[in-house]
């Protein structure tokens, strides 16, 4: 993300009753969101640019920002600002040379919410298949996607790491367009879901879409006029105003 020193405290007074007042609302009613970031003094503008995954493959990250439909009214994932509901969790990410700031989206900002305090552990549709966190499936889909199409694992993770998205889709129609050579003999729960819906003619997208829609996970997204309650991680790819948390104090005392 691009950050933007502010010194001029009038200038914070007069955007938290104007740009960012809807946030400022809801941090006096209880409602906050923290994030632990590079310590860059009392108060940014934030302004989220492109990213990808941080400690993990692409993949899940590509598919929910740009190719599974179930995600389209949702804040892009590779375009956002990430957040915790509480302090805690933000603290969890703290290190020399950070500092947790009290983060306020712009009016009108969509947000999405997880169901669980780190996005890696939120998705509970795949636990039937055997993955317990979002790592285990990048490396899952990898492994199918090269057994399936014969392309190396380490080039799969490239198109993906590279948001290559003609070439992950070209990937998927290549390996459509072979789905009645793929064998379920003896596959694991997730291989064997993708491969009994390629049989029989499922799109490999929506096949995916099922096992990560948001609905079905339990996320949910809404106006940041219209959040009653963020106690997980959640992000939007609006603009935020970060405030150290004392100097957040002051404007709400």
């Amino acid at each position: 993300m691009h950050r933007k020193h502010v010194d001029d405290m009038s200038y914070v007074q007069k955007l938290l009753s104007s740009d960012f007042s809807e946030a400022f609302r809801l941090w006096k009613n209880g409602v906050r969101l923290y994030r632990s970031s590079a310590d860059n003094g009392m108060v940014d503008l934030a302004t989220p640019f492109f990213r990808t995954s941080a400690g993990t493959g692409n993949e899940y990250t590509l598919l929910i920002s740009e190719i599974l439909p179930s995600w389209r009214n949702y804040p892009k994932r590779n375009h956002c600002i990430i957040c915790a509901g509480n302090r805690s969790s933000a603290k969890e990410y703290q290190e020399p040379g950070r500092a947790i700031y009290c983060v306020l989206p712009k009016n009108g900002a969509s947000i999405a919410i997880a169901p669980t305090a780190d996005m890696w552990y939120s998705f509970s549709i795949l636990r039937k298949y055997e993955i317990d966190t979002l790592d285990d499936f990048n490396r899952k889909l990898v492994s199918f996607l090269s057994s399936a199409s014969g392309m190396p694992q380490n080039a799969i993770e490239q198109i993906f790491q590279d948001s290559d998205v003609p070439a992950v889709l070209q990937l998927f129609k290549d390996i459509e367009a072979d789905a009645k050579t793929l064998k379920r003999t003896s596959l694991p729960k997730f291989e064997d879901f993708l491969v009994s819906g390629l049989n029989i003619g499922e799109p490999l997208a929506m096949l995916l879409d099922r096992l990560l829609s948001p609905d079905a996970n339990g996320f949910s997204v809404c106006r940041i006029s219209e959040v009653a309650e963020v106690k997980t991680e959640a992000w939007t790819s609006s603009d935020c105003l970060f405030l150290d948390e004392k100097m957040l104090a002051q404007f709400l005392s």
